[in-house]
């Protein structure tokens, strides 16, 4: 649920960006160069890959306007898809991620505009790490993932110690993950703990399936 909150989040940023290209002025703001007025919202489902998403779309007043994010008729929207994969995988780079959006808006996004963006979600990225954790999981697999980052410097490799769990109804989800120097029984411990405290008790467990790494069987 979080992750599609994150996703939704973003779009709709994203959109509101284009409104504001459009009108050439910002909310609030009072310029010579304006083009049109908002004109509120209309609300409209899209499905991206990983489910459905009802999205808010910004209008104008004197109409005509068609966003080149969503466009009017298409429900499968797999360009957005792929945007937001370039832009996770880009990380830091402002840059990068802006010219990630090209294909969907026409034109690259300046460094500052993705900056933005990523302020407007750092609260979601918050909420997402503390938020409470119900504890209706009964199988919880537990891995370190090795992924590799694109520094100034080259590339560099760093572990996400990652928790997936199965509910009882059957629903799967990424519980949480934490980025890691190594997978040592200390880093295993803080992770694991921060999820306990949050509700994650085992209560309904059935099974825990592991690696077998030292450090988190420890």
């Amino acid at each position: 649920m979080a992750v599609a909150e994150f996703r939704k989040k973003f779009i709709e940023e994203s959109l509101e960006i284009e409104r504001t290209q459009l009108i050439c002025c910002k909310a609030g703001e009072r310029t010579k160069g304006r083009k049109d007025y908002r004109n509120g919202y209309w609300m409209r489902w899209i499905t991206l890959k990983d489910g459905r998403l009802q999205i808010k779309i910004p209008r104008i007043r004197c109409g005509g306007y068609e966003s080149k994010i969503i466009p009017r008729y298409r429900q499968r929207i797999d360009e957005v898809d792929n945007a937001l994969m370039k832009i996770f995988l880009y990380g830091a780079s402002t840059r990068l991620a802006g010219e990630a959006l090209r294909p969907i808006l026409g034109e690259g996004v300046s460094a500052q505009t993705i900056s933005n963006i990523a302020r407007s979600l750092d609260h979601e990225v918050v909420r997402y790490h503390t938020r409470k954790i119900e504890d209706k999981y009964l199988y919880l697999f537990l891995d370190g993932i090795v992924l590799k980052t694109k520094t100034g410097f080259g590339s560099k490799k760093k572990v996400i110690l990652v928790a997936y769990g199965v509910k009882i109804d059957g629903r799967r989800e990424l519980i949480d993950f934490m980025v890691a120097k190594n997978e040592s029984e200390r880093r295993w411990d803080s992770f694991l703990n921060n999820l306990y405290n949050r509700g994650l008790i085992g209560g309904l467990l059935g099974l825990v399936i592991t690696d077998g790494n030292p450090g988190l069987e420890n």
